[in-house]
């Protein structure tokens, strides 16, 4: 209980990060807009990069990027499929309901949000085989791993979860802003623009003072206030143990 509201604030920052590298929202523009499409349309980004390397083309909108409606329907989606994925992880086949139910209300909420705000990635998700290959494959993991006796069900929960994110990237094909860009603005550009890597290093100090602020409040529940009630009780069963004993040599 305790460790829960921490760990949701930090899923949903770590979750914000994604979704604007991949969606552009929250992601500013210190140059005008025509003249990033006029570069990249003449394929002289690199260029311009390379001669002025401190140039500062993305800034972040940290207000943006965490509060708007795309990260917020994509977060819902993430938190029900960390339900399937926890039913499937421990096989608890009693819940199986309950994680056919979550994953597939993280996949309507995937692809709602995909077809809302990210056409192009919906587009190539629903029009690729491989995609529903692989969201059949994670009901039949999920049945095997409450049902049967699914060997290394947890390397299979792991592996099909990395494979969604990878499959995600890849339908966005690289690219951030593709609606407002012709052809879009390759999202590896964010991990080397100096403003991005500050907003990044702002976002992992704030993600690490919680878990360590999750980690504490834990620990001090269950490692130091139970076990002090623990040593309490003991103490006093031992001293009334010790008085019982008295009073019968007495």
């Amino acid at each position: 209980m305790l460790a829960t509201p921490f760990a949701l604030i930090v899923a949903l920052i770590g979750n914000s990060l994604f979704t604007s590298v991949f969606s552009g929202y929250g992601i500013g523009l210190s140059l005008p807009l025509s003249t990033v499409a006029s570069v990249l349309e003449n394929h002289q980004l690199s260029v311009v990069m390379h001669n002025s390397p401190g140039v500062q083309v993305f800034y972040p909108e940290y207000m943006t990027m965490i509060f708007n409606a795309f990260n917020w329907v994509f977060f819902l989606g993430v938190v029900m499929y960390v339900v399937f994925f926890t039913v499937a992880f421990y096989g608890i086949k009693e819940r199986f309901a309950l994680g056919a139910l979550s994953l597939s209300l993280a996949n309507v909420l995937f692809l709602a949000s995909s077809y809302l705000w990210l056409p192009l990635v919906f587009q190539n998700a629903v029009g690729n085989v491989g995609f529903w290959i692989y969201i059949v494959s994670l009901y039949i993991v999920l049945y095997l791993s409450t049902h049967d006796m699914l060997p290394f069900k947890q390397a299979w929960v792991f592996t099909l979860t990395f494979l969604g994110g990878m499959m995600f990237g890849l339908f966005t094909e690289g690219n951030i802003l593709v609606d407002t860009v012709k052809g879009g603005i390759p999202a590896s550009l964010l991990l080397t623009n100096p403003s991005m890597l500050e907003a990044g290093a702002i976002m992992v100090v704030l993600i690490g003072i919680l878990a360590m602020g999750g980690v504490t409040a834990v620990s001090y529940e269950i490692l130091f206030k139970n076990s002090l009630e623990k040593w309490k009780l003991e103490r006093h069963s031992r001293a009334k143990s010790q008085k019982k004993k008295a009073t019968l040599q007495i």
